[in-house]
């Protein structure tokens, strides 16, 4: 069954699974999420309210209450949130519009302080990207990922108001202090939108994709749309297989290192007619470092990605080594990607543009 007589049935079906009604989200929901339904129930200067926001409790509901572990779901559980996330998918495919509008993932650590230089750096170059058109998609959480959102969040503001907000952030710059971190990123949307929770300009919008697996990494306030999962496998292909316009990898940790082989693993077997992904390297010496003993005092712990990637590319049946871009310079980074991505719709393909636009095609035969 297809088409609204399709849908019509699914949404009566749900309706009758075993235990819907304790089920603190919609299994089927109608549009992504955004900062307003994510955190309904938040009230700033009341930090016990968070505990009541939406996002809280659908993470709570995941957890089972005497151990904080994520808990077993019944069957009915499982398919709600399942069905949940395949509605997620498919929303978050029509918001990007591939292959007309171009999509730049940017990825790196949650740790990463407001404060460090690599925070401004990867929101400067994201609102610069912003700014020529590109879209911008991140995991949605803190550190790096929040820097991307912000920079694409403030694409259609001016340095002034962009240095301003930058200072706010710092004066709370670790997402582990809750209250404060979310204290400073609400002064900064209430003095450029009004209102913390209003709408933004539609120049400022960008996707994040959280999922509430990590639900200790709370969803920044400037990914204007939010396509957030329970299932983080989803989310971790569908974050490196969203960006038809390239990555850029700043630093970060174990789950940025698995990202980097994912899109790694995809550009090497692509078919040879594919346009492999860029992938952009910010840090060359947290990429491509010398001997540990030459490591600066203090420094982030770094990682020899970069070689492993240049020899993975040049072996490829088709190689992509002039895919690859590693950099200290952000204003490279922008050029690199615009210039990779010149050409528009009929330059070829990428795994992105296959695969979003597969999801749509699904999306509309229902």
């Amino acid at each position: 069954m297809t088409g609204i007589a399709g849908q019509a049935a699914l949404a009566a079906w749900v309706k009758s699974m075993p235990g819907r009604a304790a089920i603190p989200f919609a299994t089927l929901p109608q549009r992504l999420y955004n900062v307003r339904t994510l955190y309904e129930g938040y009230r700033t200067g009341d930090p016990a309210s968070l505990a009541r926001a939406f996002d809280t409790r659908v993470f709570d509901w995941t957890r089972d209450t005497a151990t904080g572990a994520v808990r077993a779901m019944t069957p009915a559980q499982m398919m709600a949130a399942r069905l949940h996330d395949t509605a997620i998918d498919e929303m978050i495919a029509g918001f990007l519009g591939a292959p007309a509008r171009k999509t730049v993932g940017f990825m790196g650590g949650h740790g990463v302080s407001r404060a460090a230089p690599s925070f401004r750096q990867i929101a400067g170059v994201a609102r610069a990207l912003r700014r020529r058109g590109f879209m911008i998609a991140t995991g949605g959480g803190p550190g790096l990922m929040e820097a991307a959102n912000f920079g694409a969040f403030m694409a259609p503001f001016g340095e002034v108001e962009f240095e301003a907000a930058l200072e706010t952030l710092r004066a709370a710059p670790v997402y582990e202090n809750r209250n404060a971190w979310l204290a400073a990123a609400v002064a900064v949307r209430t003095r450029l939108l009004g209102r913390w929770n209003a709408g933004e300009p539609p120049e400022s919008a960008n996707l994040g994709v959280p999922t509430w697996v990590y639900g200790a990494e709370p969803p920044n306030l400037f990914a204007t749309a939010i396509g957030k999962y329970f299932y983080n496998s989803l989310r971790e292909d569908g974050l490196v297989t969203l960006a038809n316009g390239g990555l850029v990898f700043g630093e970060g940790e174990a789950g940025t290192v698995q990202e980097v082989f994912q899109n790694a693993t995809l550009n090497y077997y692509r078919a040879p007619a594919m346009r492999p992904t860029p992938m952009v390297f910010l840090g060359a010496d947290y990429w491509n470092p010398g001997p540990a003993k030459d490591a600066p005092a203090g420094a982030p712990k770094r990682k020899p990605l970069f070689p492993l990637i240049e020899v993975l590319a040049a072996q490829a049946a088709a190689p992509f080594t002039a895919a690859l871009l590693l950099t200290d310079d952000p204003a490279a980074i922008v050029d690199f990607i615009a210039g990779a991505n010149e050409g528009g719709e009929g330059a070829g393909q990428r795994v992105a543009d296959v695969r979003l636009g597969r999801t749509r095609r699904t999306a509309q035969r229902r």
